[in-house]
């Protein structure tokens, strides 16, 4: 597991075992995440997947 605390570029490799991998992105509620895909290189032919989803979670105390 690789955790970053600071803002900057990141990158993953498979190594092609067909093992699932996630990336979970953080932050403070008033702050914003912006992800850009430079690069995807997903074998559709062999049921590779691609998903992203956004979750807004406003915790009140």
């Amino acid at each position: 597991m690789l955790v970053g605390l600071e803002e900057g570029t990141y990158y993953y490799k498979s190594r092609g075992t067909g093992d699932v991998c996630g990336v979970y992105l953080l932050s403070q509620p008033d702050e914003a995440v912006q992800v850009s895909f430079d690069y995807l290189n997903v074998d559709c032919e062999s049921d590779g997947l691609v998903s992203v989803s956004i979750l807004c979670y406003r915790c009140c105390s």
